[in-house]
């Protein structure tokens, strides 16, 4: 019964459930059983994933919504009002979502979420530290599989995000296993290959490099 009412895009009570899960889990809290709390809630969202994955998929937008606007805040307040841990959270959930959430439905939601991450690096990568040097490894990875598996939308998305990703690159050596092709304004393209430089590759980095060596040969052949 679950899985047809889901399947025709109708609201359901699980729906509601899971917008409330989504909800209480971004209200961070700094009462003394929130940690306990939070986890509750956070797994619970994770068995959802995992069972019924489209539950969460269908809530994309919220959670680009309740990610949004917390990354301007000063970093002190950032991380000791648990904004930083709500971002790890999701980022869990994101994987776990994964290969269904590269199908192009889901491209506008998660392009969103994606950004609010991009400008969460740019603006704690250096007071982070390896906190947010880890959710940076986990972003790359992530991203490298939307490559993988839906490599127009990821090419799309990132030449958008070009400039961003640009930057971090000079000082992250773990987005730079990130292929981007960037429109010049001469009509060409620059073609930015996945360095070889990070050691050990993973099956997936190769796959990627493989991806950007074709992308290159079929610019190549353009010129």
């Amino acid at each position: 019964m679950l899985n047809s009412e889901l399947s025709v895009g109708g609201c359901c009570t699980v729906d509601v459930m899971t917008h409330t899960l989504i909800t209480a889990l971004s209200a961070r809290q700094n009462s003394k059983d929130w940690n306990k709390r939070a986890q509750e809630l956070e797994l619970s969202l994770r068995k959802m994933a995992s069972t019924h994955p489209l539950l969460i998929l269908r809530q994309l937008p919220l959670v680009a919504s309740v990610l949004r606007g917390r990354v301007d805040l000063d970093w002190t307040v950032f991380k000791f009002r648990s904004h930083l841990h709500l971002f790890q959270e999701v980022s869990g959930l994101l994987d776990m979502l994964q290969p269904t959430i590269f199908k192009n439905q889901y491209s506008v939601p998660l392009q969103k979420i994606l950004d609010v991450y991009i400008e969460l690096f740019q603006n704690y990568g250096r007071e982070g530290g390896q906190t947010v040097g880890n959710l940076m490894t986990q972003f790359a990875v992530f991203t490298q599989g939307y490559i993988h598996h839906n490599s127009r939308q990821a090419q799309l998305y990132l030449e958008k995000q070009a400039s961003a990703i640009s930057e971090l690159q000079e000082d992250y050596n773990i987005m730079r296993t990130l292929c981007v092709v960037i429109p010049d304004p001469k009509g060409g393209h620059e073609v930015i290959v996945t360095p070889n430089n990070l050691s050990p590759p993973n099956q997936m980095s190769q796959q990627i490099e493989r991806d950007c060596a074709e992308l290159l040969c079929n610019h190549i052949k353009e010129i």
